[in-house]
């Protein structure tokens, strides 16, 4: 990104939105996809970069849960059970040397308590992420938090389908998201590989 600064906002994501990642990035992709349970592609995803929300983390969280309710109304659920394992990208990240500097407001105890009751909300109804992965033995080991950033990326854009908050002004994203570069990425980055975004949360 350094080398595109001086250029408009248009013609900088149009740059991007052309560029893809290298395949040893796909194969340590494929490995994590396989460590967190979820299909090569076609998975759920939602988006949550919660940077300056953090006083309406568990509101957000609830929110998350009713708008990924309404994305999975057409399939079938007469079973009663939970629905597919779905993918959260997120900045929520309590690992210092891999957290985004906009993220330092978790270094307050409260702060991180209701982030961390948000996260267990969603893991609690068939989310996970890729920190999951990473837990693991044998697990890919990310060379900083830019190289973490690329394979939720590629997690985002093999996802069959995914919600983020890219200019959408409606609620819950208008009080529960940044709508900053990131979310923007995503969904330039799908429409290179054909793949729509919702761009707000259903």
């Amino acid at each position: 990104r350094g080398s595109l600064r001086g250029l408009s906002s248009s013609v900088m994501h149009a740059i991007i939105g052309v560029l893809d990642f290298c395949k040893e990035q796909y194969d340590k992709v494929r490995h994590i996809t396989g460590l967190l349970g979820l299909p090569a592609r076609g998975y759920i995803a939602f988006h949550w970069r919660s940077e300056r929300r953090h006083e309406t983390y568990s509101w957000c969280a609830r929110s998350l849960l009713q708008s990924h309710a309404r994305l999975l109304q057409n399939r079938n659920s007469s079973s009663g059970e939970e629905g597919p394992l779905t993918l959260l990208v997120s900045d929520i990240q309590f690992n210092a040397s891999m957290r985004w500097e906009g993220m330092d407001e978790l270094k307050n105890n409260s702060v991180a308590a209701a982030a961390q009751q948000a996260l267990n909300l969603l893991f609690a109804h068939n989310f996970t992420k890729l920190d999951h992965a990473l837990g693991q033995a044998g697990a890919p080991v990310p060379a900083d938090l830019a190289e973490a950033s690329v394979w939720d990326l590629i997690l985002a854009q093999q996802a069959g389908r995914i919600a983020t908050c890219s200019g959408c002004h409606t609620e819950p994203c208008h009080s529960c998201a940044w709508q900053g570069n990131y979310a923007r990425f995503v969904v330039d980055l799908r429409s290179h590989h054909h793949q729509q975004t919702l761009r707000c949360w259903p």
